[in-house]
């Protein structure tokens, strides 16, 4: 099953209407509908916060909906202590280490450099980015995408 298809049996399951779940959310019924009907609109447009929305109104872990495997418990990669730093303050370091500039980092994730400005000096901006880009980013970075999108595994809590 889809995730959008997921998204809609799970919000029938609770007896929600879609009008119900996308005001919850801050969404319009339009955007939300996209949600549901559309295979890959959940990774393309609504910002990482309205996710997170939406998996709290559906009561749905993160990592399930998208079928993620945790990549600590179930992948065996190592949480190293630069995760737990501000995924600002992360971002910020991992540009350094690899010795590009932020006009480079945003060439390799398709934005301009004031856009990397703004990853690296507001805590919380990589919450108004969608989840194909944080992807990009995470790649560009060699960090795993569940870092940077703040998301833990009930299992491990990492």
């Amino acid at each position: 099953m889809n995730v959008n298809e997921k998204i809609k049996a799970r919000r029938q399951e609770l007896r929600l209407t879609d009008v119900e779940v996308a005001k919850q959310v801050g969404l319009s019924i339009h955007e939300y509908s996209d949600i549901e009907m559309q295979v890959k609109e959940i990774y393309l447009y609504p910002a990482l916060s309205k996710v997170k929305k939406i998996c709290e109104v559906l009561k749905v872990d993160f990592l399930e909906l998208f079928d993620l495997k945790c990549t600590f418990c179930e992948e065996s990669n190592e949480c190293l202590a630069d995760y737990s730093l501000p995924r600002n303050e992360l971002i910020r370091k991992r540009r350094k280490e690899l010795g590009i500039t932020q006009e480079e980092l945003g060439d390799r994730v398709g934005f301009y450099e004031v856009e990397v400005q703004n990853l690296e000096s507001k805590p919380n901006h990589l919450e108004t980015w969608v989840i194909e880009n944080i992807n990009e980013l995470a790649t560009a970075i060699n960090v795993p995408p569940q870092v940077l999108m703040n998301v833990k595994c009930k299992k491990c809590g990492k």
